[in-house]
């Protein structure tokens, strides 16, 4: 059972995030966000927290057992169509929320209003793509996906929108100095190259 809230004490911006996993605060453009219990003396008011945690209390995972507080009987709130959550430790890597937030706000060191409209957008199809649910098939995911990444390019075709993303990472990336370990997840590393040079041997044929 995860919350959100600013940073500040006593904070009385609150986001409820009941089936997000996490064992640590993950703290990101003045907001933290981890287990209920690391927020124990902040809040606003007594009665504020208690109708809080007996909100909390009221979630459901897919096998219909709680996985709030179990502070009293009455309202359940069921999981959503199709939930699944995930096994194992997760925790979302603090840098990469920041420079989100910082782009969706036009935060950024170098606000390009234009391509901030298309990370949204493209995040957007993204997060569908790689939703947690049995309902969406494979072959949706690669079309939702194929749609992210035209939103981020704003090309259509499959080599110019391969092109356009290169340029991106590129513009944006290369100048920074960043190295091929730090970009281990991405479809770009510094030290690739446009083009391969293949060498064929050419055997006998009887």
């Amino acid at each position: 059972m995860t919350i959100g809230a600013q940073a500040e004490p006593r904070s009385p911006y609150l986001m409820f995030l009941p089936y997000l996993p996490l064992k640590e605060v993950v703290a990101f453009a003045g907001w933290e966000l981890g287990p209920v219990r690391h927020f124990d003396g902040r809040w606003t008011d007594g009665r504020f927290e208690d109708l809080s945690k007996r909100f909390l209390a009221a979630f459901h995972g897919p096998n219909g057992s709680s996985i709030g507080y179990r502070i009293e009987e009455g309202l359940v709130v069921p999981p959503p169509r199709g939930l699944t959550i995930p096994l194992g430790d997760i925790s979302p890597d603090p840098a990469m929320l920041q420079a989100i937030y910082d782009m969706a706000v036009a935060r950024s060191t170098q606000p390009d209003d234009r391509l901030s409209r298309r990370l949204v957008s493209a995040i957007d199809w993204l997060a569908q793509a790689w939703r947690n649910s049995e309902s969406i098939r494979p072959q949706d995911r690669i079309v939702l996906l194929k749609t992210g990444f035209e939103s981020l390019t704003g090309k259509g075709q499959n080599w110019p929108c391969a092109k356009r993303l290169r340029t991106l990472y590129e513009n944006r990336l290369m100048a920074s100095g960043v190295t091929d370990r730090e970009t281990t997840n991405l479809l770009w590393t510094p030290s690739e190259v446009e083009r391969f040079d293949w060498t064929v041997r050419v055997g006998m044929t009887l």
